[in-house]
């Protein structure tokens, strides 16, 4: 398996794999443009895992000159449990340090018990006195 900077060819086989994960909520800021302009404003910092040719894991990263953050973490089921999605956030967070990000914030559904046990097992702590609020411009 290879970890490597995700591509703008890699939008279509992750929107698949977006799409299959539980607890990715795929919104209107995840059209491929959105991505795309993500990813320019962000160089370097999101990433796929591939095996084989075959994209076997997706994550998006970013900041904002003060907090990082990470969106859309997925791996493939049947390459869950092998480290995969350990591998792409440890990336990131080396990215992010580098750019010199000190904090790093990620959303995740409160209904989703294999994403809160993936985080809560990597040493991410809930913000409990934070509330998200968004708006659809």
């Amino acid at each position: 398996m290879i970890i490597r900077e995700f591509q703008p060819s890699d939008y279509a086989p992750a929107l698949v794999l977006w799409s299959d994960a539980d607890g990715v909520e795929l919104a209107e800021g995840d059209s491929e443009s959105s991505i795309l302009l993500y990813l320019a404003r962000n160089p370097g910092l999101s990433k796929v895992a591939v095996r084989e040719g075959n994209l076997i894991g997706a994550v998006l990263c970013g900041h904002d000159g003060r907090r990082g953050f990470i969106y859309h973490l997925a791996v493939k089921r049947e390459e869950r449990g092998h480290g995969v999605g350990k591998r792409l956030v440890q990336k990131c967070l080396e990215d992010l340090k580098r750019e010199k990000i000190e904090r790093v914030v990620i959303l995740v559904d409160r209904e989703n018990k294999d994403g809160l046990r993936f985080w809560t097992t990597g040493n991410w702590e809930e913000i409990s006195r934070a509330i998200p609020f968004g708006i659809d411009l």
